[in-house]
């Protein structure tokens, strides 16, 4: 479980000028839209 966690944080770190990106778009953009988008990244593989 740690490990799937460290990696969670490692691709967030990676994809935080894209989530900040997805925020500032935020009119567009909502929670579902950016829960699918976690949870597709934590399924991508390392």
């Amino acid at each position: 479980m740690k490990e799937a966690t460290d990696r969670i944080e490692k691709q967030i770190e990676v994809n935080a000028p894209v989530a900040r990106f997805l925020v500032s778009n935020e009119t567009r953009w909502d929670g579902r839209v950016l829960a699918v988008i976690a949870e597709w990244l934590y399924w991508l593989p390392c």
